[in-house]
């Protein structure tokens, strides 16, 4: 039976309340930094740590995306973006050689593998970020800067060849196919290893160039949304409902574990693209979202305490139980998502949801404090309390709610 038209309605008041005044409310202007960009290092009741003024794309680029998202809440927040978003590109983009830094110094410079080379995960977050805010403020030079990076990730990073991108770029715009030290267990600065295609980047140039098309629509950013939709869930997508990890450059897979939280973020992702490119009932793109949905909840679920476990093998046992924020989160888009999609069929989406979201609400959430803890173990006990990190920004969880609120709401209007 569906939830009645006051359950939706309830639910979506409850994560409204949480989103407003315990996440977009303590991360912005909180981690504002008055010198430019985002503060990146937080405890749990939102101190700035050592080495916050050390900038990352990857928490930039979430944070200036957070702020735009937020923007039709307030003003404040698309003043945020803009001014975050012209600042990502004048101290993060390479002026010389083109591409995004990985991370500078607090004396604005790059160091080590940073200096070096360029990681195509990070880019494809400077992309969502510019592309978000460009549509948030109405900005054609945000919007010129976002085609700018597109251009230069394109050229440098697509491989022609067998489809895809390449996951690291030389300083001189080659690909980076082997460590320097020849080691082939060293991985660069994205936890990606030289030489291999990833799931992670992919299902993250997916959702950039998403965001992108929708301010943009060229001809060669839809080719290539098209070509990573397919890549996504026709390659990399295999029964029962697992995405492989890594792929060689001709997209074979060698053996690894299933990530539960990347498999239901790619199903949500994948009909976000094709809903982009015109086709949001595509019959291929559904069914796949759902087999990856319906995997995790059998084999990562936890059927005790709820919530999402982080990996374990495609077929079981689970590996690691731990519950890590991002994938709550994720899990949140997807069940809601399929739930949207599915209900006249099956309840199963909505009590999952349901269950995921008592257990954010219970353990994940910090109730005096505010914000989301990193890593909370099975039962929910905090184990990492930092607020931010820089790979914690406040993206995952916040465009989970943003994006489970308007849901809610279309559907308790629907039943009313």
């Amino acid at each position: 039976m569906e939830p009645s038209t006051e359950t939706y309605a309830s639910l979506g008041a409850e994560i409204e309340r949480e989103l407003d005044r315990n996440h977009l409310r303590r991360w912005f202007p909180k981690c504002v930094d008055p010198e430019g960009g985002f503060l990146q290092q937080f405890d749990r009741e939102w101190r700035p740590m050592p080495g916050s003024r050390r900038k990352g794309l990857i928490f930039q680029a979430r944070s200036v995306w957070l702020a735009a998202a937020a923007a039709p809440r307030g003003s404040e927040y698309g003043a945020i973006a803009e001014q975050a978003a012209e600042w990502l590109w004048r101290a993060l983009w390479d002026c010389s050689a083109g591409g995004f830094f990985a991370e500078i110094e607090e004396d604005g410079l790059p160091t080590g593998k940073a200096a070096s080379e360029k990681h195509v995960y990070g880019e494809a977050f400077g992309i969502y970020a510019l592309a978000r805010a460009a549509a948030a403020t109405g900005s054609r030079d945000i919007l010129n800067l976002a085609t700018q990076a597109f251009g230069w990730l394109d050229g440098a990073a697509h491989d022609a060849d067998e489809g895809g991108y390449h996951e690291t770029v030389r300083s001189d715009g080659s690909p980076l196919l082997a460590s320097a030290s020849g080691s082939r267990s060293e991985r660069n600065g994205a936890g990606q290893p030289y030489g291999y295609k990833s799931q992670n980047t992919h299902i993250h140039l997916a959702e950039a160039f998403t965001e992108l098309y929708s301010v943009w629509p060229d001809s060669t950013l839809r080719e290539r949304l098209e070509e990573l939709l397919h890549l996504i869930r026709d390659v990399m997508a295999c029964p029962p409902g697992c995405l492989n990890l890594f792929f060689d450059r001709g997209w074979r897979a060698p053996a690894a574990a299933d990530s539960f939280g990347h498999d239901v973020e790619a199903g949500f992702l994948i009909t976000s693209a094709a809903a982009a490119l015109g086709r949001p009932d595509d019959g291929d793109t559904w069914q796949v979202a759902r087999m990856l949905a319906d995997h995790a909840l059998e084999f990562g679920w936890d059927h005790e305490n709820g919530g999402l476990y982080n990996t374990g093998d495609f077929l079981g046992p689970v590996h690691d139980r731990n519950k890590i924020w991002w994938v709550q989160a994720e899990s949140m888009n997807a069940l809601i998502n399929l739930h949207r999609r599915f209900r006249k069929q099956t309840n199963r989406y909505w009590r999952a949801f349901v269950e995921q979201w008592e257990f954010i609400r219970n353990h994940q959430i910090d109730s005096e404090f505010g914000g989301w803890y990193g890593l909370v173990s099975e039962s929910g006990q905090p184990m990492q309390v930092e607020k931010a990190h820089p790979w914690k920004a406040g993206y995952h969880d916040g465009r989970a709610m943003l994006g489970s609120v308007p849901i809610l709401a279309e559907l308790s209007q629907e039943n009313s």
